[in-house]
This record gives C-alpha cells, sequence and structure tokens, in this order.
C-alpha cells in the first residue's frame, strides 16, 4: 500500500499573510511498499531485527513497517492501528529497539504504553515521574 500525502497551501502567520506556505502531510509509518519505493534495495528489511526486544513473538501474518524518523511512539501506534485496519492484518514496527503491534481493534494508545514497558521495563507514567 503507498498512501498519497494530502498537499495543502496555508497563509503564512509569520508574515501577517503576505506569504504562503505549502504543506505536506507527515506519516509516523512506512509501510513496506512505501519504503522498498523510496529506499535503495540494500536498506530494506526483509523483517524485523531479531536482537530487538518483542521481535520473537509477532503474529505470523504480520504486516512489517518501518518507523520514521522524528515520530513519536503514540503516533507511531495511532498510524499502526489505521494501518493494520487497511490491511486487515496486525501490523509490527521496530521503534528504539522494541517492537510495538498493532492490530485492527487495538487501543493505540495502550500499545504504545505497553511498548514502553517491553522497552525501559517500566510504565510511562513511572517514566514521567521521574523526569
Amino acid at each position: 500500500m503507498i498512501r498519497t500525502p494530502k498537499q495543502w497551501t496555508e497563509t503564512c502567520r509569520e508574515c501577517r499573510g503576505t506569504g504562503t506556505i505549502h504543506k505536506r502531510e507527515h506519516f509516523a509509518l512506512w509501510t513496506p511498499e512505501e519504503y522498498a519505493a523510496n529506499m535503495p534495495p540494500e536498506f530494506v528489511p526483509a523483517k524485523l531485527k531479531s536482537d530487538c526486544k518483542g521481535a520473537d513473538d509477532l503474529p505470523a501474518n504480520v504486516v512489517v513497517c518501518t518507523a520514521h524518523a522524528g515520530a513519536s511512539i503514540f503516533e507511531a501506534c495511532r498510524e499502526g492501528v489505521t494501518l493494520a485496519r487497511a490491511y486487515g492484518r496486525p501490523v509490527a514496527f521496530e521503534f528504539n529497539e522494541a517492537v510495538a503491534v498493532c492490530h485492527g481493534d487495538s487501543d493505540p494508545e495502550r500499545v504504545a504504553k505497553g511498548w514502553w514497558k517491553l522497552a525501559y521495563g517500566k510504565t510511562y507514567e513511572q517514566s514521567m515521574k521521574e523526569r
């Protein structure tokens, strides 16, 4: 599945409306097809790295996506659930050396917080208290 990002033009707030800014939708995840279409073949992963936490416990029919740089785990999980619905299969992606698995009926926040616990060994709430 290759998605076409939405694009639009807005009035510039900095120059008091005398200019315009062209904006483009940013995706948090690459689908396998998008990644293959935009990256050289040697960089296209066939599967998740086996040393990532959670990579050894994936559903058999999972679609492996790739997280974009700059996305948050919460954005990526929201998009992962949307993609899982579109594919009709679970979507998994590696994010900071741990794997998140999204199903079409998943709660994105619950998936993100489960990923957090797997990645850091403590809950999201515990991490925020320590900041």
